[in-house]
């Protein structure tokens, strides 16, 4: 093995060229990949503190010539994460590196979870109208915690059971993938809605069919 230095850079160079990486988390993999090796364990080897600060000093020689940068990290990981997950996971994802998004960020985050979630539940499940000869099931309420707060007192058997069913299905879903229990409930909407034009299109393609 090179001097510690050297090898420092040169390996985080090699996962830099793969993808973007917060500090911290290029401080973790170097610390795992620097116990590993030969040099570590052994008589002459540096200790503890040296290899440290070995680390510390790659990390800034990498920030200062511009190869490590937090700001790329956060938008490498939102164009990763936005399309598929909501706020509270990506905000949980950063938080994990010790980093945030930047108010802007963070507000088109706001503004977009809504669409997303719309877009994710459509992606998973596609526009499957549930039928019910009871009418169009009222989409449930959600609580803080991404519960149903207002199903006391609804049937659990009948024509209703599929529909809600299959609207629980959907709103665990969404709750998994971390979005807001506002951005679900508006999801759920959309797609009851996209579900129901959806029904009433085939059922006049079968009326004009038979005609």
């Amino acid at each position: 093995m090179s001097s510690p230095p050297a090898a420092l850079r040169q390996q985080a160079l090699r996962w830099l060229a793969q993808r973007e990486h917060s500090r911290q988390e290029l401080q973790g993999k170097l610390q795992r990949w620097l116990s590993r090796q030969p040099l570590v364990g052994q008589p002459d080897a540096l200790d503890a503190e040296s290899l440290a600060r070995h680390i510390s000093t790659t990390l800034d020689t990498l920030e200062a010539a511009g190869w490590l940068n937090t700001e790329r990290f956060v938008e490498s990981r939102l164009r990763q994460r936005q399309s598929r997950f909501g706020n509270r996971r990506i905000t949980a994802e950063l938080r994990q590196h010790g980093l945030q998004a930047n108010p802007e960020q963070q507000a088109l985050l706001v503004s977009t979870e809504a669409e997303r979630a719309f877009k994710a539940l459509s992606q998973r499940f596609g526009e499957q109208p549930v039928a019910s000869s009871s009418g169009p099931l009222e989409v449930p309420e959600l609580d803080d915690d991404n519960h149903f707060g207002n199903l006391r007192g609804q049937g659990r058997a009948g024509p209703i059971a599929p529909v809600l069913r299959e609207r629980l299905k959907h709103q665990r879903f969404l709750a998994a993938r971390g979005f807001s229990s506002e951005a679900i409930q508006k999801a759920l909407r959309a797609h009851a809605q996209a579900a129901s034009t959806a029904s009433r299109a085939d059922d006049a393609e079968v009326t004009d069919t038979a005609c």
